[in-house]
């Protein structure tokens, strides 16, 4: 989050005030290099004072700043390749979910201010620990939202599962981008 970027530039010693770190961010989001991802709210107040998620528009600036995290590239692409689907579509909107408890799914797709679908990315769902904190999110989305489809996009894994009544589609990267692609 920018929040977490503000921090961590504060930690390391660089002297920038709360403002201009604002600032640059907004002449980043001016020239398209970074995009702003809001929490998802029926308030469009609520919306625009949300902590936003930062996602590139260029894979090379990831791959120098964060080697081994494949996880953040994925999610990064799964929001490129939304944010493409929207850019088709002026009725469909991108957000993150946050529960009052703290649970987060990566992005909810909003047709006005309907969401329509949840959507997780993750690496991979070897871990059981990683696997119940993505579908326990997304089920506790799904349920909120009383959607029907909730998906995790995975770098190679496949199948179903069902948690708390939810039926959770995971799907490998390539195949979700295709489907995307027809759709």
């Amino acid at each position: 989050s920018l929040r977490k970027m503000f921090l961590a530039n504060k930690e390391s010693g660089m002297k920038t005030g709360k403002n201009t770190f604002y600032e640059y961010f907004s002449a980043l989001q001016d020239s398209f290099f970074a995009m702003a991802l809001r929490k998802f709210d029926y308030s469009r107040k609520n919306e625009n004072l949300s902590i936003p998620k930062i996602y590139l528009n260029d894979f090379g600036f990831m791959t120098l700043f964060s080697l081994e995290e494949y996880g953040r590239r994925l999610e990064n692409a799964v929001f490129l390749e939304l944010l493409s689907k929207a850019n088709e579509n002026p009725l469909l909107k991108i957000n993150y979910w946050k529960s009052r408890s703290g649970l987060e799914v990566d992005f909810v797709m909003s047709q006005g201010k309907k969401p329509i679908e949840a959507i997780q990315a993750a690496y991979n769902l070897q871990d059981s620990q990683t696997m119940e904190r993505e579908t326990e999110s997304l089920s506790e989305c799904m349920h909120y939202f009383k959607l029907t489809k909730g998906t995790i996009v995975t770098f190679n894994e496949e199948g179903e599962t069902q948690k708390n009544g939810m039926k959770i589609s995971i799907v490998p990267a390539w195949k979700w981008l295709l489907e995307n692609k027809t759709t």
